[in-house]
């Protein structure tokens, strides 16, 4: 069960860090997720000037393209 938890972090993660290198502009995101990033991956986002929202009613993360 701790592997899937890992997993599942390590998705979201990858996930972030691929929408990144596509240019995404802002992150809607949970606090709780979003204190779960691994710290390269939020040096990733400060680094490339994406604007982070934290929003308690999205289920996980959601990206804008602008």
């Amino acid at each position: 069960m701790i592997e899937k938890v890992s997993d599942k972090k390590m998705k979201i993660d990858k996930r972030i860090q691929q929408a990144v290198q596509l240019s995404i502009k802002e992150i809607k995101i949970k606090e709780e997720v979003y204190n779960n990033l691994e710290e390269e991956t939020k040096a990733m986002l400060k680094l490339n000037k994406v604007k982070v929202t934290f929003d308690e009613n999205v289920k996980e993360l959601e990206f804008k393209f602008k």
